[in-house]
């Protein structure tokens, strides 16, 4: 289906074994309490000893007293922490902060941009802060970095498909910062298509994205009481990114692909994925805080449940085509990124 290839400006230098992330689940699942004092005083002493040089000593008070109550409830936090030499970073705090406050945001570390310490917008990590193999390998940056690959193609290749002089509109739900777009600015033409982007994160305001450049008009809104409406319909590619494994399976069905399919146009295609059970998710919900998701048990269970959804909905007159596509960059597949085609 894609022809247009897209190459990621950040490559793995290695493939990381299952049990770099199991250590901490496995401490966490262990752990009779908080983390032992003498963890967080290392933790401590590395932090101070690298950065009080470049930091006021109120500015580093304050910055470890917004991390240290986190850590200190988290064994396996805090271990990561040491193992990563995290506390010398100058940017693995800040995103810490931003997994919570705004994910989007922190997701931006896929392609090496951040805050650091001052709070200052970083666009590229330097290659010699602590966090930077971290960006470069971890499977949740690595697996993000190749779903807004994926992304970007498939927009291009629906652009495509329609007649000359004729503008596409791509519908993205849950959009985060619209990194699809945005970091393969070469496919933004906004005389060929319009890009109706909708997000509840309250650090990404509407203003963020210059319309008559970009073509995205962005809506800081909840996306399921705007697919109903009519500026999203007859659209050529509605995206949900990350967020249908957070579905029940019928409420997936009822709130979002009911209204995605009266949404589409003949031909237009609807992208969302499901994430799997795997040892990198099950670290990340352990020790970085993240909401807990609904794990396919494999590719199989993931594609099995899309194929009960689109029988049931095929009997009530609404039917998709599907194809699978499942993440390229581990072992064992992680993700499931699912096209369905409106027939």
């Amino acid at each position: 289906m894609l022809n247009y290839r897209i190459k990621q400006p950040i490559r793995m230098t290695r493939e990381m074994r299952d049990d770099e992330f199991m250590k901490y689940v496995s401490i966490n699942e262990r752990a009779l309490g908080a983390t032992p004092p003498n963890v967080l005083d290392t933790i401590r002493w590395n932090f101070y000893q690298a950065h009080d040089q470049d930091y006021d000593e109120e500015t580093i008070n304050k910055i470890w007293r917004t991390v240290r109550t986190r850590i200190a409830k988290n064994p396996g936090l805090a271990n990561f922490t040491l193992d990563y030499d995290g506390a010398k970073s100058d940017f693995f705090f800040p995103w810490l902060s931003m997994v919570s406050e705004s994910p989007a945001t922190a997701l931006e570390m896929a392609y090496g941009s951040g805050y650091n310490l001052a709070g200052d917008w970083v666009d590229e990590v330097p290659m010699d802060d602590e966090i930077y193999p971290f960006v470069q390998n971890d499977p949740t940056f690595v697996v993000h970095r190749e779903k807004m690959d994926y992304i970007a193609n498939l927009a291009i290749n629906v652009r495509n498909t329609v007649p000359e002089g004729t503008k596409t509109k791509i519908v993205d739900l849950g959009a985060g910062r619209v990194m699809w777009a945005m970091r393969h600015r070469d496919i933004l033409e906004p005389e060929k298509q319009t890009i109706l982007a909708f997000d509840k994160d309250p650090m990404i305001p509407d203003s963020m994205f210059d319309q008559e450049e970009t073509g995205i008009i962005y809506k800081n809104t909840d996306f399921a009481s705007e697919l109903w409406q009519p500026n999203c319909l007859k659209a050529n590619l509605v995206i949900l990114s990350g967020v249908a494994s957070y579905y029940p399976t019928d409420v997936f069905r009822i709130r979002v692909l009911h209204p995605v399919y009266n949404a589409l146009r003949h031909g237009g295609v609807f992208l969302f994925d499901l994430q799997l059970d795997c040892p990198y998710y099950r670290r990340s919900m352990s020790i970085f805080n993240w909401p807990k998701i609904d794990l396919a048990r494999d590719l199989n269970a993931a594609i099995d449940k899309v194929e009960r959804l689109r029988r049931v909905m095929w009997k009530q007159g609404m039917r998709f085509s599907a194809e699978y596509k499942p993440d390229t960059f581990n072992s064992v597949p992680s993700t499931v990124m699912i096209t369905l085609t409106k027939i």
